[in-house]
């Protein structure tokens, strides 16, 4: 289980900034319906 997770922040680091720009985008996405979801329960 600790070995598959350091794998997997070895994967993050070598594909760079890329999918961080991705995932900014896609947590930006994501926040924008959550809002506007909380809205509508409001």
């Amino acid at each position: 289980m600790h070995e598959l997770s350091q794998s997997y922040e070895r994967s993050l680091y070598s594909h760079g900034r890329i999918p961080y720009i991705v995932l900014k985008a896609t947590l930006k996405w994501q926040s924008r319906s959550i809002s506007r979801h909380c809205f509508f329960l409001i």
